[in-house]
């Protein structure tokens, strides 16, 4: 079953595992780095917070589309993230 209370005591690699079986499990990582992809595109986006939302909500689908995807290569699953956010500025400028 479902559950939010499950997620958090899940580690990282866990949640990857099961996201990539059944993407409600993404929910799980979306709360985990949203903050951090979020101030990465505030950063870089000069404090313009409606477009660092946006750009935030694009890279977590990105993401999700992506999860089955994803080889854990020796990197934190927010470097995958944070690669996705910078092509995502990059393709807005």
């Amino acid at each position: 079953v479902f559950r939010r209370k499950q997620l958090k005591n899940l580690s990282e690699s866990e949640l990857i595992k099961l996201a990539k079986k059944d993407t409600r499990y993404f929910e799980g990582l979306y709360e985990r780095n949203f903050e951090f992809v979020f101030r990465f595109l505030f950063k870089r986006l000069s404090g313009n917070e409606d477009l660092s939302n946006e750009l935030t909500q694009k890279t977590f689908i990105k993401a999700m589309g992506a999860i089955k995807r994803y080889e854990d290569r020796g990197y934190a699953f927010s470097t995958w993230l944070i690669r996705i956010a910078q092509n995502e500025a990059n393709m807005f400028f």
